[in-house]
């Protein structure tokens, strides 16, 4: 996740979903998986859905908070975080890998970086990892 992509289409579908395990009894926790905003694409602009009374209809309340977000150019995790949209537990660490030049040292800050993630979101019932793009296959 960067904080250029917060209150896009994909936040709408994700942050609705968890809305309605939330409202089953389910606890939330969110990990954003939070990588520093790149600048080399146009990601994170898909936000036209706003403007539609048919996403409106399907979670009032979501839609108006996204589009508050974005209007007001809040468009990072913490906004989400702090608005109410989701009673959760939020781990929004920046996982940040600026002046490690080798493997070995991006992988202990990674390693160190899921650990934190780990024990900030353990007990909860339903845990979503929002990854920058999509999951590396291995």
């Amino acid at each position: 996740m960067q904080n250029r992509y917060t209150g896009d289409i994909g936040d709408f579908g994700k942050l609705g979903l968890l809305r309605a395990l939330q409202a089953s009894g389910l606890s939330i926790g969110v990990n954003w998986y939070l990588v520093p905003d790149e600048e080399h694409n146009n990601d994170g602009r898909y936000v036209q859905y706003l403007k539609s009374e048919d996403y409106r209809q399907c979670d009032e309340y979501l839609w108006l908070k996204l589009n508050q977000i974005v209007s007001s150019e809040r468009r990072d995790v913490s906004s989400i975080e702090n608005e109410g949209i989701l009673k959760a537990s939020f781990f929004s660490d920046m996982l940040d890998f600026s002046n490690r030049s080798t493997e070995t040292e991006r992988t202990a800050v990674r390693r160190s970086w899921h650990k934190d993630a780990l024990l900030a979101l353990r007990g909860l019932d339903v845990v979503f990892v929002d990854p920058d793009n999509g999951l590396k296959n291995a």
